[in-house]
């Protein structure tokens, strides 16, 4: 079985959701990033990049940040691979997931059953939702194509600071993984939060 590693982005404001801390929402009774970590219990190794979080440790789990923080996506995986690399270089393929997925235990293996690093046709394969497009925080990519991509627009942009994920996934050729709704939904905003999530009776006054 083909190695992979897997970077969670966890390190975002949490602007629209007044300052939360994504990472520690309840979803189902677990926070989400324990719902990120569960869905890569099998990868070689997990890098969470973001601030560290107590009670989220293990053997093959790393912890990193960008540098400033809250330099967006982009460089939050450059900062993740770098960390990749300096516990021995990356696996062939790498899993980048946002943090804020509820339904990423039932998703992230659709997707994984796709990523064939035999497949030299494709090089990042993203899930799919008709409504919501592409989803590159969702994905498996080929570790060495990414890798690439990030040094041809650190080059072009002088830095990944704030640069979109787009004018990554721009530069390499993708297969689109169909996905529903429900398993691409993430949370940004109150109304998904409510949607997704089961709030707690201290902040919402409802159980």
């Amino acid at each position: 079985m083909t190695e992979w590693d897997a970077l969670i982005l966890a390190g975002g404001r949490g602007r629209r959701l007044g300052g939360a801390d994504k990472a520690l929402l309840d979803a189902e009774g677990a926070p989400l990033l324990a719902h990120a970590l569960t869905a890569t219990a099998q990868a070689r190794m997990r890098v969470v990049v973001g601030p560290y979080r107590s009670g989220f440790d293990g053997e093959r789990l790393r912890w990193t940040r960008e540098a400033p923080p809250y330099g967006g996506p982009v460089a939050a995986t450059a900062a993740g691979m770098r960390e990749l690399r300096a516990a021995g270089g990356p696996a062939a393929l790498v899993a980048l997931l946002a943090v804020d997925l509820p339904a990423v235990t039932a998703a992230l293996p659709l997707v994984r059953s796709e990523a064939d690093p035999a497949d030299r046709r494709a090089e990042a394969w993203l899930g799919w939702e008709p409504e919501g497009g592409r989803q590159p925080l969702l994905a498996v990519y080929r570790s060495d194509a990414l890798e690439r991509a990030l040094a041809a627009l650190r080059l072009e942009r002088g830095s990944l600071y704030g640069a979109s994920l787009r004018s990554v996934v721009e530069r390499l050729t993708v297969r689109e993984v169909a996905l529903t709704a429900s398993l691409t939904a993430d949370i940004d905003t109150p109304e998904q939060l409510a949607r997704s999530l089961r709030i707690p009776s201290t902040t919402s006054g409802r159980t």
